[in-house]
């Protein structure tokens, strides 16, 4: 019975021994593995970066990278809206959206770039809009490392500007489908099918819209129709989505997020907090260099009282906002509740997801 119970004791200590000696070899590899990869970490170090960052960029966390084929560095538009804009000296990427000011934004910009066609009252119409005209800098004339650091970095502002989409998408309407020619040169005279043509084109041109059977919700609802119906044919820059300008990896890097309803106030907000090293008065915000003064209606640009966009002098400013009840049924809100669903997703945008929205 002793022997019995020495033997029994025995092999319970081996067993605790061999269990022991598996932890601590265990425990050593482990720490090889860990030295490996922090040797491997220094072995690329350049001065600039640590062996931790290394580690964490190799990690579902990492920053992430610009891609050609990122939207907001080639992105698949037409080159008179090419992506964001750079004014390097204040360290600004700005992204101009299409029905949220977008003209008056450009003419800051060109000032802020020394342009002097910013005041051009002989100039054709749009003609900010142009790039070899407005001549300014866009993000894919960086090479890729340098726009990712320039979207990463705290030390530069990415800022756009969003118009609530029932809104945005009305006032192109009465801009590009009423006002204009360009609807129904664009869209409906995409179509080879005569009569899905000719319907298209009835009420939607600035010759059809004096008619008073054009005057209806019907006629707008029509719009959306061709809008929603026949993305291939209809899709354009000023009713697309405005979350389709940045793509999805790039929102959360977005540091200011400005409103079309409160645009004087933020844009003034946003120019406040921009200073140049190489302004010659030292201190001197953007807001104070190019948006306080010189953006009245007279002639003469810099002897303009008024401050930026204190005063609507855009040539399509059409009032879309009291136009909302004229021009909306039930089937208009739900097109647009529909369409435009992902607008209304933007984290930090100021319009609210209307209540039963269809997703």
């Amino acid at each position: 019975m002793y022997f019995l119970s020495i033997l029994s004791y025995s092999r319970n200590l081996k067993v605790f021994f061999s269990f022991f000696i598996s932890v601590v070899l265990f425990q050593n590899i482990a720490i090889l593995k860990l030295e490996s990869c922090l040797n491997q970490s220094l072995s690329h170090l350049d001065g600039t970066s640590n062996p931790i960052d290394d580690i964490f960029e190799r990690s579902n966390h990492a920053k992430p990278q610009i891609l050609r084929s990122d939207l907001i560095y080639s992105p698949i538009s037409k080159p008179s809206h090419p992506g964001p804009f750079v004014i390097e000296e204040y360290k600004l990427i700005f992204f101009s959206v299409p029905k949220v000011g977008c003209s008056e934004w450009k003419l800051l910009l060109m000032r802020m770039s020394n342009n002097p066609l910013w005041c051009c009252d002989d100039c054709e119409e749009g003609y900010m809009h142009e790039m070899k005209l407005n001549k300014l800098k866009i993000l894919r004339d960086y090479t890729t490392e340098e726009a990712t650091n320039m979207m990463t970095s705290p030390d530069w502002t990415r800022a756009i500007f969003l118009r609530d989409p029932k809104e945005r998408i009305l006032s192109a309407f009465l801009d590009k489908a009423r006002n204009e020619y360009m609807f129904r040169s664009k869209c409906c005279d995409a179509f080879t099918d005569s009569i899905t043509r000719n319907e298209c084109y009835k009420c939607l041109s600035a010759k059809e819209s004096t008619k008073p059977e054009c005057q209806t919700p019907e006629t707008y609802e029509k719009f959306l129709h061709f809008v929603t119906k026949y993305p291939d044919q209809c899709t354009n820059k000023h009713w697309e989505q405005m979350s389709s300008k940045v793509d999805s990896k790039w929102w959360p890097y977005m540091n200011f997020i400005g409103s079309y309803d409160n645009m004087h106030i933020d844009a003034m907000r946003l120019l406040q907090g921009l200073h140049s090293d190489s302004d010659p008065i030292e201190g001197r915000s953007a807001w104070e260099r190019y948006g306080q003064n010189g953006w009245g209606t007279s002639n003469g640009c810099e002897n303009r009282p008024s401050k930026f966009l204190e005063i609507n002098t855009s040539y399509h400013n059409l009032g879309a906002n009291s136009q909302m009840t004229k021009w909306y049924n039930p089937q208009a809100h739900s097109l647009v509740e529909k369409y435009w669903a992902s607008d209304y997703d933007i984290k930090g945008s100021y319009f609210e997801r209307p209540k039963g929205i269809l997703v």
